[in-house]
């Protein structure tokens, strides 16, 4: 798969001995919302960066915990990355909280050099922080909030899908709750809409007028410029009826504009 061995490419044309680790959101996030890469992906990644010695980082922030259906984004592929990074959803927006979660093999060899870690600043341990992030996580297991995400996901999915009777959607993408949607002047060929039409900002605009927020992903997804998408990730507890009428406003505005 090209896509992936060009990761290859670059590390030997950079030379393996330059480069530490390579890092990957599993499932896009709003800078191309919801793409989500083939099936054999990440086994090509981690075996290049077995064999070339290089760690293979995932950057869960956005999609950890549960969003995606399963307890991280990256286990869609039965692939175990050597560090993972986890924010957003591990307290809820509550308070602010990430954690770095490291193999065994990295562990050992801290304990084998220096003995700790040395990444501590002002407000790390921060028992206020600690405190929502364990209630949040009890709260996911109590409530089977993964397999929920998984199920609601579907459904979101499937109603989102009905939109493609629009000829301005282009594209559904993603896994859970944590999908996308693209905007494009010409379906068949996929050509993005002129920049300066604004699309995505007039979308924001008139759904939060009507009730629903949104957000939009970055501008210029396709080219730099041209490009206009919406990241569609609501909240784990968001209900069929939620879902039902959220998507008969983001159907009310898309025929607007």
């Amino acid at each position: 798969m090209q896509c992936a061995r060009e990761l290859e490419d670059t590390i030997k044309a950079e030379g393996e001995e330059t480069v530490s680790a390579f890092i990957a959101e599993p499932v896009c996030g709003t800078t191309i919302a919801g793409v989500t890469p083939p099936p054999e992906y990440y086994d090509i990644i981690r075996e290049i960066c077995n064999r070339c010695n290089v760690l293979f980082i995932a950057d869960e922030v956005l999609m950890g915990l549960g969003r995606t259906g399963r307890n991280m984004g990256i286990d869609h592929w039965d692939v175990v990355p050597d560090i993972i990074v986890i924010g957003k959803g591990l307290a809820a927006g509550y308070a602010p909280l990430s954690a770095v979660v490291v193999s065994a093999e990295i562990e050992d060899a801290v304990k084998s050099g220096s003995g700790r870690h040395t990444q501590g600043f002002t407000y790390s341990g921060n028992p206020l922080s600690c405190s929502a992030g364990l209630a949040v996580l009890t709260y996911i297991q109590d409530h089977d909030l993964v397999a929920q995400a998984a199920a609601r996901g579907d459904y979101l999915r499937a109603r989102l899908e009905e939109l493609q009777d629009l000829d301005i959607v282009g594209d559904i993408r993603g896994v859970g709750l944590f999908l996308g949607v693209e905007f494009v002047a010409d379906r068949e060929s996929r050509e993005p809409l002129p920049a300066e039409q604004g699309l995505t900002g007039r979308i924001v605009s008139e759904a939060m007028a009507a009730g629903l927020i949104l957000i939009g992903g970055f501008p210029g997804c396709v080219d730099g410029v041209r490009g206009d998408q919406l990241q569609i990730s609501p909240a784990f507890v968001i209900s069929e009826e939620q879902i039902d009428e959220a998507i008969g406003i983001l159907r009310q505005v898309l025929e607007r504009v």
